[in-house]
Order: structure tokens, then C-alpha cells, then sequence
């Protein structure tokens, strides 16, 4: 393991009401030496939740921010940055156990060029990497896997991407230049982000395959259905995200580094042959 000096490396975690989910990311933080740890709350204010952040308050320096109900993701992460004065931003869901985030630094430190370094996920015992490059194609956006080209920072292997997962480690800069647009609620956000700052030009992005977060997604029907997979939220999400890129919609073609399943590599076989228009429809 390589010890590295976090205490300039802030925590931001967005959360809304998975309180054990919760517990378990700060858990994972005892110890590691971060300077800041700071929640943007934006979900109802329960007891379960108080007893986490009560537990918590001795062994972190930790910051929870009470935010207007169901604010948005996008809205959290930004009061949360306002709230931060660390250089470096390790940007976390609740749902996540922390890693090595030194090898994560190392890399930073080293190449300037990189705005921020992500690692990849073990998501219910399978290693899942969802990154990719972007490009527009006659009004559609277009996710693909470029040719993998393994870059070092010394003995650290890495790969750029223009979009890559949401466990990363930023420069506080990266989010002076474009940060995350608080129209949307949830989906979407995250597109948006890296195309941004594609578009932008300033800054790539990597990730290092030997550094892995644990992802345990999930919640209880109330939150999957109402808030998190609610069909209606991200329609609206995805339709403002069309109409701000005058986009017509948004083809996958990334197939992402670990495991795919049969379905996932057949499905994008058939769109790599269908029209655009078709493709986008297929998910």
C-alpha cells in the first residue's frame, strides 16, 4: 500500500435517505487521514440519520450540510464543494466503501495534465468499470470504448477517458471550470459533467484499474421507485439534457472494462448495425 499525506484530500459524499448505507461509507473513512469529510443531506430528517452522524462526529472531521428536501444530487455536490476548502475532492456516492486513495493522489500530483483520477468498482462480486469516450454524431451523442492505450505514472498504469466513474478524486480547479448543473434532480448529471468538460478542453480524465471502491447499490422500494429509478424524474432529466445539447438522443456503444453479460455485448452488436435514430431507443 502506498501512504500518501491526505490531510488536503476532502471527502464529498451526497446522500438521501439510505442511512445504512451511510454508516457504512463513513465507516470506511476511519483512519485514512482525509482533512474533510462533508454530506450534503438532502433527504428527511430522521432519527436513524442523526444516531449515524452522532456516531461519526469523534472519529471524522465531519461537516453535514442540512440541504432543502430532495434538492438533487447535482445541488448537494455544489453546496458541498462550496463548503470545502480541501485542494483535492475525493467525490463519492453513500453507497461506496473508500480504497487507496493515495495511488489516486500519487497519479494526480504527478500529471498535471489529468483533472481527476477515478477508480474502478467490485459491485456484488464483480469488478465494473463504466468507462468511456464521447463524440456527436448528426445530433446524437455517441458513448464508445476508444482503443485502450495504458499510460504510467511511474509504476501507476493508468487510462484516459472523457467520462469515467463516479468514485474520483478531483482537482478543486476541475470544479472552478464547470461543475455539476443543478438543474438535474437524478440521470443525467454525470453525462453532462464529462461532456462539459470535453467540450471545455482543459482537462482529461483517467482511471487506475488497480484501485477499487466497493459499490453496494440498492435501497428500499420507496426510494428505488419514487426517487432513484423513477421513470418520470429521469424522462425529465434526459430531455433537458437533450434540449441543452441539441442533441436528438444518446447512443451506448461502451461496453466498459470487467464483466458484461451476453445480453449487454449482443445488444451492442445489433445497434453498432442499426441506424442512430434506432440505436438511442435501445438504451
Amino acid at each position: 500500500m502506498i501512504m500518501v499525506d491526505l490531510s488536503d484530500v476532502g471527502v464529498i459524499i451526497k446522500t438521501f435517505n439510505r442511512p445504512d448505507k451511510l454508516e457504512l461509507v463513513l465507516s470506511s473513512l476511519i483512519g485514512k487521514g482525509f482533512g474533510e469529510v462533508i454530506v450534503a443531506d438532502d433527504g428527511e430528517r430522521d432519527r436513524s440519520k442523526y444516531l449515524v452522524y452522532k456516531k461519526f462526529e469523534d472519529n471524522l472531521p465531519l461537516k453535514v450540510l442540512e440541504l432543502p428536501y430532495d434538492s438533487g444530487l447535482a445541488y448537494g455536490r455544489n453546496e458541498a464543494v462550496k463548503a470545502s476548502k480541501s485542494k483535492y475532492l475525493l467525490i463519492i456516492d453513500d453507497d461506496m466503501t473508500v480504497n487507496n486513495v493515495g495511488i489516486l493522489k500519487k497519479v494526480l500530483e504527478r500529471e498535471d495534465h489529468l483533472g481527476g483520477v477515478a477508480g474502478c468498482l467490485i459491485e456484488r462480486g464483480k469488478y465494473r468499470c463504466f468507462a468511456c469516450d464521447l463524440k456527436i454524431e448528426n445530433e446524437y451523442l455517441i458513448k464508445y470504448d476508444p482503443p485502450l492505450e495504458p499510460k504510467f505514472s511511474g509504476n501507476i498504469g493508468y487510462f484516459e477517458f472523457d467520462l469515467v466513474p463516479n468514485a474520483i478524486l478531483l482537482r478543486r480547479e476541475v470544479l472552478k471550470d464547470y461543475s455539476w448543473d443543478p438543474s438535474y434532480k437524478i440521470g443525467f448529471e454525470h453525462l453532462d459533467f464529462y461532456l462539459s468538460h470535453k467540450k471545455l478542453g482543459k482537462w482529461k480524465f483517467a482511471i487506475v484499474p488497480s484501485v477499487f471502491f466497493f459499490h453496494f447499490p440498492g435501497g428500499d422500494k420507496k426510494y428505488l421507485n419514487s426517487y432513484r429509478f423513477n421513470k418520470k424524474r429521469i424522462s425529465r432529466s434526459r430531455q433537458y439534457f437533450l434540449k441543452k445539447w441539441n442533441l436528438k438522443g444518446v447512443v451506448s456503444l461502451n461496453y466498459g472494462l470487467g464483466s458484461s453479460s451476453l445480453k449487454r455485448l449482443f445488444l451492442i452488436e445489433l445497434k453498432k448495425k442499426l441506424p442512430l435514430a434506432l440505436s438511442s431507443k435501445l438504451g
